[in-house]
């Protein structure tokens, strides 16, 4: 995409970029598309582009502010262990929770909900400490 708002590439081409098959593209451009992280336009050759909102899009503050968290710890735990942990916490009703809060405001776009954005992300941070703490009680604790 560059510095452009748009781009054209073939599901192929990207399947061949990223080494990956063009149904596994298909699937995560259609999850991306999904949850309003790119625009796709279809036509002879689809044209993707990116939201104009995504500096305050639900799932990548969320995400953000997991990495934030999970980076305090990280050198502590156990790679693959946290990253399972990791994937079946954002499985969980909790996590959703926190994206559909975050969602209503992003749907809003009051300059006030900053404060309420914080709040959001900063409840879901000491949750997810918690949930460490409980999951890794003695790599996170000493």
């Amino acid at each position: 995409m560059s510095d452009k708002s748009q781009c054209y590439p073939t599901i192929e081409m990207m399947a061949r970029n990223i080494g990956c098959s063009s149904k596994s593209v298909e699937r995560h451009i259609k999850e991306l598309a999904d949850k309003k992280m790119i625009l796709v336009s279809q036509g002879k050759n689809n044209t993707y582009s990116l939201s104009n909102y995504l500096h305050c899009h639900p799932y990548l503050l969320m995400s953000e502010k997991t990495h934030e968290v999970i980076g305090s710890v990280r050198k502590q735990v156990n790679e693959r262990e946290l990253t399972l942990w990791i994937q079946g916490m954002v499985k969980r009703d909790e996590y959703k929770s926190y994206i559909d809060q975050l969602q209503r405001l992003n749907e809003r776009r009051l300059p006030i909900d900053k404060f309420a954005e914080k709040e959001i992300l900063e409840s879901y941070a000491q949750f997810l400490k918690a949930e460490m703490t409980k999951r890794f009680p003695s790599d996170v604790n000493g």
